[in-house]
């Protein structure tokens, strides 16, 4: 998984930064501001996609003395940056140019060509967006629900993607209303509808992220399942307190305090413990690191 995930960020780097040039330089020379706007936003997914990749190298770093648990929050931590880049950066951009556009208009030129400009780049955005589809139903298949996914950078790329099938949908439409009506004020609007969205996105994006960086505890179904193993367990009175926390989008930290009967001797406890930890590992593969404290 984590090599697909690498090779999208590639892809989707390269992608995004030729799609943005092209942008500029067309929006610039036919003066549209929601093509420039869909430039810079192309510019900042591409940096939001390097947040990630540093996020993706770094959290694989090997724990030590001062990070026992390891160094997989930082994805979160970067997915959290990334979030905030789309939001201030892409967003802001998108929103100043059409504000600009709206109180200096100007007419946009060139509409054939740009059109046709965009056309190409829609096409191949959607070949992008197949491509994150595919890691995002796999992840959403696991998960069941959109909120029970942990993976940060899944989940900001394949949105990052449907918000510049849509951002490319917008600009196209509101070309055609400014050539048709002869009004400017269509391309403003669409740069403006362009830097809201993205700044939604990023405010999505972000508490997503403050959630898993903060210590998330494990989706409801998981945490139920882990419940019944120790409901199960013959040699347990009282599951006293569950704690669960997401160290990455693969690995979770579970504690728990556990009555045991009074009538188990030390060695009893020991393989109960064995035991209840060999079933939540093969029930649950994620929970990597698991302590259970025996009470009297």
């Amino acid at each position: 998984m984590a090599l697909k995930e690498k090779f999208l960020l590639w892809l989707e780097i390269f992608g995004d930064l030729l799609a943005g040039i092209v942008k500029i330089i067309f929006g610039f020379a036919s003066k549209s501001a929601g093509l420039i706007a869909e430039g810079f936003h192309s510019f900042a997914d591409s940096g939001n996609q390097v947040f990630l990749l540093i996020g993706l190298k770094s959290s694989k770093k090997k724990a030590d003395q001062s990070h026992p648990f390891g160094y997989g929050k930082e994805k979160f931590f970067w997915a959290l940056l990334s979030a905030l880049f789309i939001m201030l950066f892409s967003g802001g951009i998108a929103i100043y140019q059409g504000v600009l556009k709206l109180i200096k208009p100007e007419p946009i030129t060139n509409y054939l060509t740009n059109i046709s400009v965009l056309g190409i780049i829609f096409i191949f955005q959607i070949v992008i967006f197949i491509f994150s589809t595919r890691s995002f139903q796999l992840i959403l298949n696991k998960s069941k629900k959109l909120e029970f996914i942990k993976s940060p950078s899944i989940i900001n790329l394949w949105f990052s993607d449907l918000m510049a099938l849509a951002g490319t949908i917008i600009v196209g439409i509101a070309l055609t209303l400014s050539q048709v009506t002869n009004n400017s004020v269509f391309d403003a609007i669409s740069s403006i509808l362009i830097g809201i969205m993205l700044f939604s996105l990023g405010i999505f994006l972000a508490s997503d992220a403050k959630e898993l960086l903060i210590g998330e505890a494990v989706s409801p179904p998981i945490y139920k399942k882990i419940k019944e193993i120790f409901s199960k367990s013959k040699e347990v009175i009282k599951l006293r307190k569950l704690k669960t926390m997401h160290l990455t989008p693969n690995e979770i930290l579970i504690n728990a305090d556990v009555e045991f009967k009074d009538e188990l001797t030390t060695t009893d406890i020991e393989q109960a413990i064995d035991k209840i930890e060999s079933k939540i590992k093969e029930e649950v593969p994620q929970a990597k690191q698991i302590y259970i404290e025996a009470e009297s």
